[in-house]
């Protein structure tokens, strides 16, 4: 059965890789949520290559993430006006004091897990969170349980 409720939401790169591959562990947005299940992370179109590699080295200078699970440029280019895996939306609570080394302190942080992948489908992006076409919304039925787990 296609879930007609799944929403998707749409991240700049090299965060939308970082989320659907289970290493940024909250999203922080200026607006709450109530919404939980599972989210559609799209790619956006907007890119930057000092924008991405500058974001990436000083990531990894803070420890956030290993020099080791970086992406290639090259695949973060190929992701942008797709879909590219979901995460589970667990919580949403203010950014201020949370726990996560993600948290920005401003505003709030959706809290994800279970983060999956699965192959580069085109959604056109949007702001806030949106609708998906039924074909997406199959390949995230079709998964929940299924491989790619982080």
């Amino acid at each position: 059965m296609i879930d007609s409720s799944l929403r998707a939401l749409s991240l700049w790169q090299p965060w939308a890789w970082l989320v659907v591959h289970g290493l940024k562990d909250v999203e922080n947005r200026s607006w709450q949520t109530n919404y939980r299940g599972p989210l559609v992370i799209q790619a956006g179109l907007r890119w930057d290559d000092f924008y991405v590699t500058d974001t990436l080295s000083d990531l990894v200078k803070r420890g956030l993430i290993q020099e080791s699970e970086l992406p290639r440029l090259g695949d973060l280019r190929a992701g942008r006006g797709k879909a590219l895996g979901y995460v589970d939306v667990k919580g949403c609570k203010k950014s201020d004091g949370h726990r996560s080394p993600w948290a920005n302190g401003t505003g709030f942080c959706f809290e994800l897990g279970d983060a999956r992948t699965f192959p580069l489908m085109t959604l056109r992006g949007r702001q806030g969170l949106f609708s998906v076409p039924d074909h997406i919304a199959k390949a995230v039925s079709e998964q929940r349980g299924g491989d790619r787990h982080v």
